[in-house]
């Protein structure tokens, strides 16, 4: 996928404040304003934990265009993701996520894009490298835009994480790598 405008930028799953929609929604508001000729689509697939926060955000990208589909099964839910350029995920990195190893990360990265993710101690745990994605701090906005600008002012580097992305699940979580080990494990049981 190259980076032609507009520039799609994604978020799944459940849409609320815990989540990290709001903070999604700070770091777009600022690369908009940062700058205000670049074209960004945001695409939302999932559900709004509550209507408050949903309204909030509507009011929040009021200039921004935003297409929302409501959570679908997974095979469309693939689809869905074809034409977002970044894959966002800001929640809260409270101890309970931080001890989690959220399995999005890997539908994220199965994509082929590059990721940006709350920075998780058990995503560091198990991946002490990691080439394709940002751990951020989901509070930052300005660093998760900049994140997003050195991007697009690098396209390079976006066709270099996207490919890594596709290589870190072919590589590790390829069924054809993984189905004797499985087997096994289910044999012992």
């Amino acid at each position: 996928m190259s980076l032609k405008e507009p520039i799609c930028l994604g978020y799944s799953g459940k849409l609320s404040e815990e989540k990290g929609i709001f903070s999604f929604a700070n770091a777009v508001l600022i690369l908009k304003h940062r700058n205000p000729n670049l074209a960004i689509k945001v695409k939302l697939i999932g559900w709004f934990a509550n209507k408050n926060e949903e309204g909030k955000f509507y009011e929040m990208m009021k200039e921004i265009e935003t297409e929302f589909i409501y959570s679908v099964p997974f095979p469309k839910f693939s689809k869905q993701l074809q034409d977002i350029h970044f894959l966002f995920d800001l929640r809260e990195t409270n101890s309970e996520n931080q001890r989690c190893l959220p399995i999005k990360f890997y539908f994220y990265a199965a994509c082929g894009k590059p990721i940006i993710f709350s920075d998780l101690k058990a995503i560091r745990k198990e991946h002490h490298e990691i080439n394709f994605a940002h751990l951020v701090d989901p509070d930052d906005s300005v660093g998760i835009a900049s994140v997003i600008k050195n991007y697009l002012d690098n396209k390079e580097l976006y066709k270099q994480d996207s490919k890594n992305a596709l290589e870190f699940v072919e590589g590790k979580y390829n069924w054809l790598n993984l189905k004797n080990e499985f087997i096994d494990f289910v044999t012992r049981l």
